[in-house]
């Protein structure tokens, strides 16, 4: 039995019994790292610069195992293992100390370090430091800015590969106070601020922001309203209509800036309500009618600055007019319709808008007598005795309608009238009267609120009829065959 074969001409031949390939280092203990019938094995994964033995066993068809000789060998040294990254064990505004432990010489003394590091300007590492130390301070640095290092170990055979990056950062400095805040937009319940990085500093930095804010009259003083990193805020559920004051702080690693100047912004007011539904104070009459209104109860905050007084016809659907705009809370509405249903409405205007319109106030003017009617006019033909007239309704009805009609007939315009008719229809027979003769009439109209002018005069005349009745003649006998008979032209 034998661990290796005949060497043929493609290589070992094949063992004639399984064996078992051990290897120890320096503690002395053996493990298995093959166990098969090749005689042959690549042992990998050594370390560097050290001493290994080696020996094969072989179990045959007996019970008894079979132990070769020992053989050493020592691997190669290499280039040192990659150190760890380096610690920073002091560091101020302007400078970084690092230190280091020595890695893994792998057979070759270390003999020196090189310290690379990244400045955060072209994101490439160069070269800072090489040589035999442990220890090196980087100076000349910036306040509160990052700084990347890396670290790799040289000996005779090589250098080794970089280890782990180290990222820290310097002490900085506390910045300086920032501008002021400045107003983005304004709204009734919320105000947009924004601002800038402190003079001499980046939005890269690493900074937050501190916005503290006072209310106008408040007791309170000046209480935090936003605090972060962005450069704007949107602060809400404020006052409306109220000022407010602000002061800005920045702040870093190493602490909070003095305070920006102290800036004053106000919400705006919002929209008032609605004034009270006008009233109508004193009487109403036919052309015009006064109206005062109470101012709404919530102003928006603002002083109410007018009103607008709107009117309508309640026949004129959605049709609104501005019968007037003003500071007083009253208005006379004159040029009016008699006997007309108007709509009244009022709205008002402050700084931050127009309100919504009051309830509608109706109301009616009173009615007047109606207008003058056209003269009457003949209907037919006229009779001797009798005349048949119609006329037209007014053309002004006074806002109430009409109720009846009176006829009056003269025989002149110097001569008293009488009444010829009084009702609601629009014609009438007069009669009574002398054949051929001219007349005198007016119409009239009346509604609730009384009668109207009279018309223009109308003259008509009846038509002509046989003469009235001769009187009784006068006999007188003046002979005796002779008899004198006198009488009397009949009146017409």
């Amino acid at each position: 039995r034998s661990w290796m074969g005949r060497r043929g001409g493609e290589g070992w031949e094949k063992a004639s019994c399984p064996s078992n390939l051990l290897l120890s280092s320096k503690n002395g203990k053996f493990k298995s790292l093959y166990s098969g019938v090749d005689v042959t094995f690549t042992l990998s994964e050594l370390r560097p610069a050290t001493d290994y033995h080696v020996r094969v066993s072989a179990l045959g068809h007996s019970t008894k195992e079979s132990v070769s000789e020992l053989v050493s060998f020592t691997t190669e040294s290499c280039e040192p293992d990659p150190p760890a990254a380096p610690k920073v064990v002091n560091k101020t505004k302007n400078s970084l100390t690092l230190q280091w432990k020595s890695s893994n010489d792998n057979g070759s003394k270390i003999t020196n370090y090189l310290l690379e590091w990244d400045e955060g300007k072209t994101g490439a590492f160069k070269e800072c430091y090489y040589g035999h130390l442990k220890q090196h301070k980087v100076t000349k640095l910036s306040p509160s800015t990052k700084y990347a290092f890396r670290l790799a170990a040289k000996n005779d055979i090589g250098m080794s590969g970089f280890g782990e990056t180290l990222v820290c950062f310097t002490i900085g400095v506390v910045p300086p106070p920032p501008l002021p805040p400045q107003l983005s937009k304004a709204g009734v319940n919320g105000l947009s601020l924004k601002w800038g990085p402190p003079s001499g500093m980046s939005s890269d930095d690493s900074l937050t922001y501190i916005l503290e804010m006072e209310e106008d009259g408040s007791d309170y003083g000046f209480q935090a309203g936003y605090n972060g990193d962005e450069l704007s805020c949107t602060l809400s559920d404020l006052r409306r209509n109220t000022s407010y004051k602000f002061r800005l702080f920045a702040h870093n690693t190493e602490g909070k800036s003095g305070p920006s100047e102290v800036v004053e912004y106000s919400t705006c007011p919002d929209k008032p309500g609605p004034p009270s539904k006008p009233t109508v104070k004193g009487k109403i009459h036919s052309h015009n009618v006064k109206v005062t209104w109470d101012p709404p109860k919530d102003t928006g905050g603002s002083d109410v600055s007018s009103y607008i007084l709107e009117i309508s016809e309640a026949s004129a659907g959605n049709k609104w007019e501005t019968a007037y705009k003003g500071s007083t809370r009253e208005h006379v509405c004159a040029h009016l319709k008699p006997g007309i249903s108007y709509r009244l409405k009022v709205s008002c205007i402050g700084r931050g808008g127009q309100s919504q319109p009051s309830d509608i106030l109706t109301v009616q003017t009173s009615a007047v007598p109606p207008g003058p009617c056209h003269p009457p006019c003949l209907s037919g033909k006229a009779k001797p005795k009798e005349i048949t007239l119609q006329w037209d309704p007014p053309s002004v009805d006074g806002g109430s309608e009409i109720s009846e009609y009176l006829l009056e007939v003269a025989n002149s315009d110097q001569e008293e009238h009488r009444q010829a008719y009084r009702g609601q229809s629009l014609e009438c027979t007069v009669n009574g009267l002398l054949p051929g003769r001219t007349y005198c009439f007016w119409i009239r109209a009346a509604n609730k609120a009384g009668l109207g002018p009279y018309s223009e005069k109308a003259e008509i005349s009846t038509a002509p009829g046989p003469p009235d009745p001769c009187s009784i003649p006068l006999l007188m006998c003046k002979t005796a065959t002779c008899i004198v008979a006198t009488w009397e032209s009949p009146p017409c």
